[in-house]
């Protein structure tokens, strides 16, 4: 990805951030505003609730704060870190998150 510094953003050596959340079901709008957040991050969607992006200081910022701002309204929401066991999850993983951060602009 690209930094707003112009630097590139990707994993890596850095690994991988995960964002593991659960918003309540009522009202929505929390939900709503996560998905969308997480649409302009370039984040992929793993499953309900899980999301991930190359790690950086960056990313880590943009999760974090994110994080902070479901628990605030009500939700749970964890970050940690994470790296592929081998060569071939880590091309797997990149065949999944790439698309959808050059999509919206932010690849390599």
């Amino acid at each position: 990805m690209v930094q707003k510094d112009g630097g590139s953003r990707g994993a890596g050596e850095g690994g991988w951030l995960v964002l593991i959340y659960r918003t309540p079901a009522v009202p929505s709008a929390l939900r709503v505003r996560v998905w969308r957040r997480l649409r302009t991050l370039g984040a992929v969607s793993l499953h309900d609730g899980v999301a991930m992006l190359p790690a950086s200081e960056e990313s880590e910022e943009d999760f974090g704060w994110l994080a902070v701002e479901i628990r605030e309204r009500g939700g749970e929401a964890h970050v940690l870190r994470a790296a592929a066991l081998n060569a071939a999850e880590e091309r797997r993983i990149r065949r999944t998150i790439e698309p959808g951060q050059r999509a919206r602009g932010r690849g390599r």
